[in-house]
């Protein structure tokens, strides 16, 4: 069988032109690698291509071909020093040799840079065994040729792959806010519809577990009142919680309790460990836990806390972003509603105490007012049956109870 020998300096121009289509249309960088090597393989007659990329920390062969039995990685090490020097010099380079041999002894290489304008991303090395054929300046010509449409069409890709995930950033970012503008739209409608506070804590609840497809939120409330931390909003594992509220004890306490703090990510079970904070009895331990402080002015009211009982590390920067926002609305929103609870209160209890001195000023008969206002404390303190107790003055002992309601 005759040895295969390269076209004539020239005769490849169409061939050539074919073969920088070619490579422009590949949609893929590994296609692009890929048609690369084939088509310096075939337009130049060499025997053995090897495309090599610079990044990562050690150089990289991603496509090659070459003679059986032989390795690209044994080929690449030989070929290095040459890659590095054409990555200084930002030139291609022809070698032949061994010096001194017969033209059919002798091997010639060819080593060309992948040139982008602030990079060299990779060099493409060919040779050609004497008894094959024989490498020139026209062929070095040639291969710059490939090299240099092989760079734009890669960096035309990694700038379409650029855009792309710029774009679906840009629509996640958008998916975001339209998610927190519909969370606080609700919160809004709810306070318009004039539901109560507790109302509105299960509306915010139940529309950032769909958001976030979470089965595991909370919604804790300080209660300046009693000194307490109130648990308004509990779901573990989808399923709904009633854990006891605590009370904090000193004065120190409640002030740290009280105290505005940056949202917490806990990432790991070691971290949440490192906090000090048990597991409530009835629960389980997460693997992953987002704290967000409700404030409003600068005192914290409240905290929504975020947890994942599957995976470490389960919260993006976006998640801390939408829950800091919906904390931050629903603070002033449950703060308005407890401001406007709390004035109706004192409007009912103000117009009952009017109602009572009234009662007591319309009537002499002990019994009758004792039961209105048995029934105004009911009314009230909204509770089922109330009861008045009147003392035995001459004996000490109890009287027996107004009617209960």
């Amino acid at each position: 069988m005759s040895p295969r020998r390269r076209p004539a300096a020239g005769a490849c121009a169409r061939p050539l032109a074919e073969a920088c289509a070619s490579l422009y249309a590949q949609r893929s960088p590994s296609g692009v690698q890929r048609e690369l090597v084939r088509q310096v393989a075939q337009v130049l007659g060499a025997q053995r291509v090897l495309l090599v990329l610079n990044d990562s920390p050690r150089l990289r062969p991603v496509a090659h071909r070459l003679p059986a039995g032989e390795a690209a990685g044994t080929l690449l090490q030989a070929v290095t020093p040459w890659l590095l020097q054409a990555r200084e010099q930002r030139c291609a380079a022809l070698y032949v040799g061994p010096a001194g041999q017969p033209r059919a002894r002798q091997r010639s290489c060819l080593v060309v840079p992948l040139l982008q304008p602030r990079q060299v991303p990779g060099w493409v090395y060919a040779d050609v065994d004497g008894r094959q054929g024989r490498f020139d300046d026209s062929h070095l010509q040639d291969l710059q040729r490939l090299a240099a449409w092989a760079a734009q069409a890669l960096a035309r890709l990694q700038e379409a792959a650029a855009l792309k995930q710029q774009l679906a950033a840009r629509s996640a970012d958008l998916a975001q806010r339209l998610d927190e503008l519909g969370l606080v739209q609700q919160i809004h409608q709810g306070i318009a519809r004039g539901l109560g506070f507790q109302a509105i804590v299960n509306l915010v609840g139940e529309a950032l577990r769909r958001v976030l497809r979470s089965d595991n939120l909370g919604i804790l409330w300080l209660d300046p009142a009693t000194r307490t931390a109130r648990t308004l909003y509990a779901v573990e594992h989808g399923r709904r919680l009633r854990p006891p509220d605590l009370k904090i004890d000193t004065e120190a306490a409640w002030a740290h309790w009280l105290r505005p703090r940056p949202p917490r990510v806990l990432n790991t079970y070691a971290e949440l460990l490192a906090t000090g904070a048990g597991v409530v009895p009835g629960t389980s331990a997460a693997r992953s836990k987002l704290v967000v402080p409700i404030v409003v002015g600068s005192r914290r009211v409240g905290t929504l806390d975020l947890e994942d009982h599957e995976r470490e590390y389960a919260f993006s920067e976006s998640v801390v972003q939408l829950m800091g926002t919906i904390a931050a609305t629903l603070g002033v929103a449950l703060e308005n509603v407890r401001l406007f609870e709390e004035t109706q209160r004192r409007t009912r209890l103000s117009a009952a105490l009017v109602d009572v001195g009234r009662d007591i000023s319309s009537t002499l008969d002990l019994a009758a007012v004792l039961e209105r206002m048995a029934a105004h404390a009911r009314t009230q303190l909204q509770a089922e049956h109330s009861a008045i107790f009147l003392p035995e003055v001459a004996s000490g002992a109890e009287a027996a109870p107004a009617p209960r309601y």
